[in-house]
């Protein structure tokens, strides 16, 4: 009777063994297909911009912005396509670049927000400056320039590629309450060359300053102390998108952009994923190895980062299911997993609101149908 029982518990075992590994190709091929359908990143190469085509606006190193002893690199750049179509996110196409005075070693890493006039940044905290070894004045040479997946044959300067060497006018090495206030007149300096830039293709609005709307002027004077100042809400996007975080330590630039930002309907652009960019989250180091992995299968780095973690979510919702037999708690279970993806930058929203579908449909077929089981 014993070994009856051990032998059905070895059956069982067996069984929920194969179905699991079932579920895991299952659950490949379905990433597999859905990735061919709703990801925008480039798994080819694309053009270069060519001659003067991209090009470094300007490179502005503040020191002590958030915590004593940190350095925050601030650059507007220029990369001019004729037309964006197909190209995929900038983010998987171009990054700025940190290198040391010789231009041998990466210091740092920043996707590229967008094409076109836009604005970006690398933040160092005052640990990382002290572990990199990190110099106040140094002339570090800055990069904007094309990635190995999207320009598998190098970068160019001037062709894929445009390099700052610093001088000592780039930083700014005063007390933290002379440097925010640098900081801010700068990000608006820029913002007005950017507004300038994009108004010759289309009107569009990015300061409170000189607002070219006069109804939008109305609406939005009642918030603001006069004169009115400061960044209107599609700027705050913009700005947010390369330097995360900033409305907390510069709330003044952003205070008449919130009170405005919920009489209009904001549209989503490429530049919102910077905001969880896998650099920004897991460094650069980890990074570096998705893109080589991507490089080497000819994908993008967020395809490599996501097809990795989709093996790894697969793997625990395999054990889980393996040892409770219970297919549902498996896929919620895992579900943790899911979202600290979206948090790192590995998995696009998309991918979350498609499978949080699945699973709703899946549990109520369980519960309305079969019973939980």
């Amino acid at each position: 009777m014993a070994n009856r029982a051990y032998f059905t518990l070895a059956q069982s075992k067996s069984t929920r063994l194969r179905i699991a590994a079932y579920c895991l190709l299952t659950a490949l091929l379905f990433t597999v297909t859905i990735g061919f359908f709703i990801s925008p990143s480039p798994a080819y190469a694309i053009a270069n911009p060519g001659a003067g085509n991209i090009t470094i606006k300007s490179i502005d190193a503040y020191t002590s912005i958030w915590e004593q002893g940190d350095m925050l690199f601030v650059m507007s750049y220029d990369i001019v396509y004729g037309n964006v179509t197909g190209l995929g996110y900038a983010s998987d196409s171009f990054a700025f670049t940190i290198y040391s005075t010789d231009g041998l070693t990466m210091l740092g890493m920043y996707p590229a927000i967008d094409y076109q006039y836009k604005l970006s940044s690398i933040y160092f905290s005052a640990a990382a400056v002290l572990a990199d070894g990190l110099v106040t004045g140094a002339k570090y040479k800055v990069r904007i320039g094309g990635t190995p997946t999207a320009f598998p044959g190098g970068t160019t300067e001037d062709v894929n590629m445009d390099t700052w060497t610093m001088a000592t006018s780039d930083w700014y090495i005063g007390t933290q309450t002379a440097n925010r206030v640098s900081l801010k007149a700068n990000i608006l300096t820029i913002m007005a060359a950017i507004e300038a830039h994009d108004d010759l293709i289309g009107n569009v609005t990015y300061l409170l300053t000189g607002v070219k709307n006069t109804k939008l002027l109305s609406d939005i004077t009642q918030d603001c102390v006069a004169p009115c100042s400061g960044l209107y809400w599609s700027g705050k996007n913009m700005v947010l998108s390369a330097i995360p975080n900033l409305d907390d330590i510069i709330p003044d630039m952003f205070a008449s952009a919130e009170q405005s930002f919920a009489l209009y309907t904001l549209q989503g652009t490429g530049t919102l994923q910077a905001e969880s960019s896998m650099v920004l989250r897991l460094g650069v180091a980890f990074t570096n190895a998705f893109a080589g992995i991507g490089t080497y299968f000819g994908i993008s780095t967020q395809w490599a980062a996501g097809i990795f973690w989709s093996i790894i979510m697969s793997i625990a919702a395999m054990i889980i299911f393996v040892y409770s037999g219970n297919s549902l708690a498996a896929m919620i279970l895992v579900l943790p997993l899911l979202l600290m993806g979206n948090y790192l930058g590995i998995v696009p929203l998309v991918v979350t609101f498609v499978l949080a579908i699945l699973l709703v449909v899946y549990m109520g077929y369980h519960i309305y149908l079969r019973g939980m089981v």
